[in-house]
């Protein structure tokens, strides 16, 4: 394993081979392995590289095929990949209609403005027609902010 780690240190691209080559560095100077990915785990924030470090760990006090474990453990990281990016293509469609919906009144304000210049005229020269326009404006807002909090996805 260290020595497939120092081969990404080597072959990878800065960011990836300053973090594995750090971990490299830890291993040699005595730290333990596992603490050293898990450290390296917890500076990327990265979930997915905190399961590998989990299922190794895992190994290391079971015991059993590292290679068929960590097979296992990708396996679930492309899975989840997959998923993420099907619900993140479901997300846009929802975030068009929701552009969409917000954008219309404004649009059809415009259009009506265009076709009949006096037409809203009348909201903007009473109290009625003010308290009515800032009504809609903040019901588009808070259906904005409704949109997109059921738009928000977490995975």
């Amino acid at each position: 394993v260290t020595q497939a780690i120092d081969a990404v240190a080597r072959e990878s691209e800065s960011p990836t081979a300053d973090e594995f080559r750090r971990v490299v560095t830890e291993t040699r100077l005595g730290k333990d392995l596992n603490d050293a990915l898990a450290a390296l785990a917890e500076r990327t924030e990265n979930q997915d590289f905190k399961w590998v470090v989990q299922a190794m760990e895992i190994h290391r006090a079971v015991g059993g095929d590292l290679a068929e474990v960590l097979d296992n453990v990708f396996s679930t990281i492309r899975d989840r990949n997959s998923v993420r990016r099907q619900i993140q293509a479901l997300g846009a469609e929802g975030r068009l209609s929701a552009t969409v919906l917000i954008a219309l009144p404004f649009g059809a304000a415009m259009f009506i403005q265009l076709i009949n210049p006096g037409y809203l005229g009348l909201l903007f020269q009473s109290a009625l027609g003010w308290t009515l326009l800032i009504t809609a404006l903040i019901s588009i807002g808070i259906g904005s902010l409704w949109i997109k909090r059921l738009l928000k996805v977490e995975y």
